[in-house]
């Protein structure tokens, strides 16, 4: 039994739009999907609510008011002892900004089949001069960094994850420092040390964050890898006509063409929205 975590705040469309492709996924799997909404007193969600309502194994919870960045590391904790509560093998936790690789549910859990215990699998463009001091490693024809980091998304082995409680972050992240994230990132990882675990790293992702548009974080380094201010020869090569945006993951070139074709589709259909 799989169980796929999706978080979601005021961005109930792009919700709607990750769970019907989820859906057409988890068709071929045993999985359970759960919305957890980090809920204003005046976001009614109701599309979300009616999908989870119409299809099979697929549940939302709200909370009773927002907790927003400075208290995300509450809102994890709630959605981990959830999760203690619940039988499964395998667990994957995604944001609601994503668009997701072909076969992305069963390509995730690949990762953590053999001797991986937990593994990220976004990995932005920006990460590859970040992450390339760490050890590399080929594993079963995936190439990964050892980097023993944790963040949003994410596919674990049930004995990772289970009994997971974060921490408080050291340092309070106030709001005037937009630049910053929440902390949770390096405590999650804290705990995963203390459990003895290693975390990896896939170099090449399986989604493409749509959602790192309104991002503040790394802003001028994201900057440079939207709407073709700064392309690779692959991107120019196939898309150098009406470009209307570059991808900002680190994709193999297969998810590469998947993912421009699907996004494209996605905005014209107006499921999805880019902001400049």
């Amino acid at each position: 039994m799989i169980e796929i975590f999706v978080m979601t705040s005021k961005r109930e469309k792009w919700c709607c739009t990750l769970l019907e492709d989820l859906k057409a996924q988890a068709s071929k799997v045993k999985c359970n999907i759960r919305v957890f909404h980090d809920a204003f007193e005046n976001e009614s969600y109701k599309s979300v609510q009616d999908f989870c309502n119409a299809n099979e194994n697929f549940y939302y919870y709200r909370t009773k008011e927002n907790m927003g960045k400075l208290n995300f590391w509450i809102f994890n904790n709630l959605m981990y002892t959830f999760l203690d509560t619940l039988k499964f093998d395998y667990y994957i936790q995604i944001p609601d900004d994503v668009v997701l690789c072909e076969n992305f549910i069963n390509r995730s859990i690949d990762n953590v089949k053999g001797i991986i215990d937990i593994c990220n699998f976004f990995t932005f463009n920006i990460h590859k001069s970040t992450y390339m001091t760490y050890q590399r490693e080929l594993i079963n024809g995936v190439e990964y960094w050892k980097n023993n980091w944790v963040d949003c998304c994410f596919v674990a082995k049930e004995k990772a994850i289970k009994g997971m409680k974060i921490k408080k972050p050291f340092r309070r992240i106030e709001s005037k420092y937009k630049h910053r994230g929440s902390g949770v990132g390096h405590e999650f990882t804290e705990v995963l040390k203390e459990k003895g675990i290693m975390a990896y790293q896939r170099i090449y992702a399986l989604m493409e964050h749509i959602g790192a548009f309104e991002t503040a974080m790394h802003d001028a380094e994201r900057a440079k890898t939207f709407y073709g201010v700064s392309l690779t020869l692959y991107d120019l090569k196939n898309y150098n006509k009406k470009m209307e945006f570059a991808l900002l993951h680190n994709l193999e070139a297969k998810d590469k063409d998947y993912l421009f074709k699907k996004i494209h589709k996605l905005l014209k259909a107006g499921k999805i929205w880019l902001i400049q």
